[in-house]
């Protein structure tokens, strides 16, 4: 219980138990993490990612909350994780914003700051990487077979995830 929702705030507080993030009323403290549809329509817009990686299907219950499971020399799986905590984490973080005033474009407007936050985390793991002269190491990690970018010329050039 160390988060704050809507459905916690509503017991506590007499505030609304809407979900900002698919306008729905939220029944229970894990509506975010389990039957959110728009956090379940993020992980289906980024299974094109994921599924290039490690094609199982849909992102389901335990994958959602824990991840695939994973062995040591695993990295397809370790970046469909990657991809998938990015989407959980993001959207984590975005519980109490309002991101837009429909479901549509609350669901567009998170997508892209996952895929920023994506971007932007990739950016950093990359200059750290060049700094330690380890590229190689970073590329094997995170731009398998360039579902993510790739690097040119010693320069990171990432897709557009949206």
């Amino acid at each position: 219980r160390n988060f704050m929702c809507a459905y916690a705030a509503n017991i506590m507080f007499k505030e609304s138990a809407q979900c900002k993030l698919c306008l729905c009323t939220q029944l229970t403290r894990t509506h975010i993490f389990m039957s959110c549809e728009t956090i379940l329509k993020c992980y289906q817009h980024f299974l094109t990612f994921c599924d290039s990686l490690v094609s199982i299907g849909s992102v389901d219950l335990i994958e959602r909350a824990f991840g695939l499971k994973v062995n040591n020399e695993d990295i397809r799986s370790s970046l469909r994780n990657y991809i998938n905590f990015s989407v959980r984490h993001v959207t984590y973080r975005s519980r109490h914003k309002i991101l837009g005033k429909s479901k549509e474009s609350i669901q567009l407007n998170l997508i892209k700051k996952i895929s920023l936050f994506i971007r932007t985390d990739l950016r950093n793991k990359f200059e750290v990487a060049c700094e330690k002269n380890e590229v190689e190491s970073f590329k094997r990690s995170y731009l398998i077979d360039c579902v993510l970018g790739e690097v040119i010329d010693g320069n990171l050039i990432l897709k557009d995830l949206v």
